[in-house]
Formats: structure tokens, C-alpha cells, sequence
């Protein structure tokens, strides 16, 4: 697939593909931790079962940023915790979580 710009006569995909942003932003984020509620059911010394929660930390001290313009992966393996770090960053994470760090759009 060939794209060409018009108006210089030049190929530009990046142009012709995705328009340039007028106000382009920087996203970075600094230290941000995500942690969940798991409850478990302990059997106690008397036989009775205990519930109890144990807060699980699913994203741990991560940093970084996005540049205008760039491609930026997040690489990690499988339950390293990339989907979660998105939807923190897209404020999409669930009220039962506990989110904690700074993030900045510029």
C-alpha cells in the first residue's frame, strides 16, 4: 500500500495515516502502585471458618512515559500486570482497588 501526499508530491505515511495532533501530550507517570482486596476462608484452631482479607499488590513501583508522536510498548510477561497498568492509566480501574503514585498529561 502506497500513500502519497498531494499537495509536496512526497510519500508522508505518517501524515496521510494519523493526522498530526494540534495540542500534542506528554504522559508520564511516577511510582504508581495498584493494590486488591482477596478474601480468604481460613479454617481457625477451632474448626471455624475465618474470612479474611489480604490486600494483593498487582502493579509495584512503575514509571515511565509517552511521547507525542512515538510508539511506546509495554513489554512483560504473562500476570506482570500490563493491562492493569493501562487501565490505571486510562482510569478505568475498579473502586475496589487502591491506586497510589502521580501521573501528568502536558
Amino acid at each position: 500500500m502506497k500513500i502519497e501526499n498531494k499537495v509536496e508530491g512526497s510519500i508522508n505515511a505518517q501524515e496521510s495515516i494519523m493526522p498530526q495532533s494540534k495540542q500534542p501530550v506528554k504522559l508520564s507517570f511516577n511510582d504508581i502502585e495498584f493494590e486488591i482486596p482477596i478474601a480468604h476462608n481460613i479454617t481457625n484452631s477451632e474448626g471455624k471458618n475465618v474470612k479474611t482479607v489480604i490486600r494483593q499488590k498487582i502493579v509495584k513501583g512503575c514509571s515511565g512515559y509517552a511521547l507525542p508522536g512515538q510508539t511506546t510498548y509495554i513489554m512483560g510477561s504473562s500476570g506482570a500486570g500490563k493491562t492493569s497498568l493501562l487501565n490505571i492509566l486510562s482510569d478505568r480501574v475498579s473502586s475496589s482497588g487502591d491506586c497510589q503514585g502521580n501521573s501528568d498529561c502536558k
